[in-house]
């Protein structure tokens, strides 16, 4: 009988719904049902830990949506511990801030909470790039403005669905000129962007305009475009920060 009043416990202690009636009278059992608590503690805890520096290299990336996932995660966890941290206390009443582990989930609770925050007033972007190099794709372009764009706080979504701010980017090279100086020559590319960009909750477009940046190179019309290209991010990253900002 005493054996199957353990087992219940366990199961109780599994789905959280161990109440004080429920707690064994027996010593013996009620320290074994406290160790287990304290276990489970232990490793809810470390996988907490584990996930931490995930949400720091997630927030590094801007990718903020699945920063958040991991914070919301880590909050869940963090709940079921101090729901294990109140019955531990009650199995064993000589447990310790210590053996508790009350400290270091309270300051890791503050932690989330405060990125909870942060995270929940960030602003959600979904860019929409298509950049040509002549032939070629310019996938480089849209890591850049996202990588601008992190900076400001923002983060990126796969979807419209998602996002705060819808941006659409198209953009291509084209030769201008050549200029030979002797034995050297000098190349120019113009490169042309079409910038739009919408406030989804509302599906109203704020801005659309065409912008153009010139490169010169002494090598090719390619290398050209490459040049042209490093001017035309920071311009495009800073027109949506402005606008968005609005």
């Amino acid at each position: 009988m005493q054996k199957l009043a353990y087992i219940l416990c366990l199961l109780l202690i599994s789905l959280n719904t161990l109440a004080e009636d429920d707690i064994p009278s027996n010593n013996v059992e009620r320290a074994k049902l406290a160790k287990k608590v304290e276990r489970r503690i232990a490793i809810e805890y470390g996988m907490v830990e584990a996930i931490m520096p995930q949400i720091n290299v997630y927030l590094k990336k801007g990718e903020k949506v699945q920063a958040r996932e991991m914070v919301d995660d880590a909050l869940e966890r963090i709940a079921r511990i101090e729901a294990d941290q109140q019955l531990l206390a009650q199995l064993d009443e000589t447990a310790d801030n210590e053996t508790l582990m009350l400290a270091e989930t309270q300051e890791t609770k503050r932690y989330l909470s405060v990125k909870a925050g942060q995270l929940r007033n960030a602003i959600g972007v979904f860019i929409s790039c298509e950049a040509k190099l002549f032939d070629s794709n310019y996938t480089s372009l849209e890591g850049e403005i996202e990588g601008d764009l992190s900076e400001f706080g923002v983060f990126f979504v796969d979807s419209i669905g998602q996002a705060d701010w819808a941006v659409s980017i198209t953009s291509l090279a084209r030769e201008y000129r050549k200029v030979d100086y002797g034995s050297t020559s000098s190349y120019t590319t113009y490169v042309e962007a079409k910038l739009s960009i919408e406030k989804v909750s509302t599906g109203k477009r704020i801005y659309e305009d065409i912008l153009r940046e010139k490169g010169i190179h002494t090598m090719n019309y390619e290398q050209a475009a490459h040049e042209a290209y490093k001017l035309l991010s920071p311009h495009l990253s800073a027109i949506i920060k402005e606008q968005i900002q609005k």
